[in-house]
């Protein structure tokens, strides 16, 4: 499958899409402050839930991450409030949910990229870089990133689905090196996005739009609400043809176009879809 990733570099923000064949299918903000999955933090426990069997971790964010006692290291570990802990990212703070972490790292997630997929004195690098993570969380104070190093290139990293990525372009000849660092072994250059193989605007105004035309007729409309997204489809005023043939040529059109634009769109959770009758 023909796979490109076109980055829209800012001071500031980063933009990103995903194209599978021509098409965008995914699209992406970086902002520089996000604690992506697999990141390691250095935290502070702010408040204990025995009733859920959990605690609550200051690492940073706008509301504390979600530690389950599972998630301990050692099992048996008692945690006291306002002690320091390290933590890795299980799953990202989304949809109004805390970031989900755990205690239980692996020194292989620290690497620095250069040693990853190396195998003779691999034991040794794992262990060193484990006792330098050590060393850094002893000098800092918590909350603080113990790592990866953050940047935008890498956040995308960590965002984008498995699949072999063919081709990245920027239009910014300044990214390249960043890019190049995250993505090893795939190509990236700059090019105008004029030159780019979709209108790059176009596509992320589509996304943030609460209304979108179907082919032929109709539309549907995106509505965000406390227990979900509601999506409804609309027909219309046809001039011809009956209202059985209206609503189910609506109902085909909107099925394809909901399908694409929740993926483009990011959408999760509670998803209510209300056809034409």
């Amino acid at each position: 499958m023909d796979r490109k990733l076109l980055i829209s570099a800012g001071p500031g923000e980063w933009r990103a899409a995903l194209l599978e064949q021509g098409v965008p299918v995914e699209l992406y903000v970086e902002r520089g402050d996000r604690t992506e999955s697999g990141s390691m933090h250095l935290g502070r426990i702010v408040r204990l839930l025995p009733a859920l069997g959990a605690a609550l971790v200051d690492i940073g964010g706008d509301r504390p991450a979600f530690l389950p006692n599972r998630e301990l290291a050692p099992r048996d570990k008692q945690l006291h409030e306002g002690e320091r802990v390290i933590v890795q990212i299980r799953r990202e703070a989304q949809g109004g949910k805390a970031a989900r972490v755990t205690m239980k790292l692996l020194p292989t997630l620290v690497l620095p990229g250069s040693f990853k997929g190396k195998v003779e004195g691999a034991a040794e690098i794992e262990i060193s870089a484990w006792h330098d993570l050590l060393d850094r969380a002893s000098r800092l104070a918590p909350p603080a990133r113990l790592g990866p190093e953050a940047s935008f290139a890498a956040a995308l990293a960590a965002s984008l689905p498995g699949g072999v990525l063919g081709e990245i372009l920027t239009d910014d000849p300044a990214a390249i090196p960043e890019i190049r660092a995250a993505f090893p072994g795939i190509t990236a250059s700059h090019r105008p996005d004029a030159e780019w193989p979709t209108d790059f605007d176009a596509v992320f105004d589509e996304a943030l739009a609460n209304s979108l035309a179907l082919q032929g007729r109709g539309c549907i409309h995106f509505e965000t609400s406390r227990a979900g997204m509601l999506i409804d489809v609309d027909t219309g005023s046809p001039e011809t043809g009956s209202p059985e043939q209206s609503g189910l040529a609506a109902n085909l059109a909107a099925a394809r176009t909901i399908a694409r634009q929740l993926r483009l769109r990011n959408l999760g959770g509670g998803i209510i879809v209300d056809f034409v009758g």
